[in-house]
């Protein structure tokens, strides 16, 4: 019999490290567990600069674990905003549960919000505050 498989997608700034206790409780009872970086959050630092881009390669990511074969997700905050625009656009292979763990908001009236950020630089860095042993780098990059 296969294992059930389970994904995990973090949040912003997440590392695995932050997953590892839960993903070793899965695997115990049975899981096969894949933790899914988000975009820019693995390896490739730059490989989305935009919104759009982010979403394509969230895709991308996805669809190269999926391979049409039932699965369960657990995603955390960004994690969740990322998965629940990735669901919209999908008419099959989707999730037969989904967990949402603290997910983030998405904001009213957000082109106040853009109005802002369009008076920002292009380019940016922030400061992390995430516990030093679940952060993934030191600051992150606003593109």
């Amino acid at each position: 019999m296969d294992k059930k498989r389970l994904f995990m997608v973090h949040g912003f700034n997440n590392n695995q490290m932050a997953f590892k206790p839960l993903m070793e409780y899965f695997e115990s009872i049975g899981f096969e567990v894949t933790f899914i970086p988000l975009p820019c959050h693995g390896e490739n630092r730059t490989e989305a600069k935009e919104y759009q881009e982010a979403l394509k390669c969230f895709d991308k990511t996805m669809k190269r674990h999926i391979k049409n074969k039932p699965y369960s997700i657990v995603a955390f905050s960004q994690g969740g905003v990322f998965l629940q625009l990735w669901m919209e656009k999908q008419k099959k292979n989707l999730p037969e549960k989904q967990i949402l763990l603290a997910p983030a908001l998405m904001i009213p009236f957000d082109t106040i919000i853009h109005r802002v950020f369009d008076t920002l630089p292009m380019f940016f860095p922030i400061k992390s505050f995430s516990p030093k042993e679940f952060r993934r780098y030191e600051s992150l990059d606003v593109w």
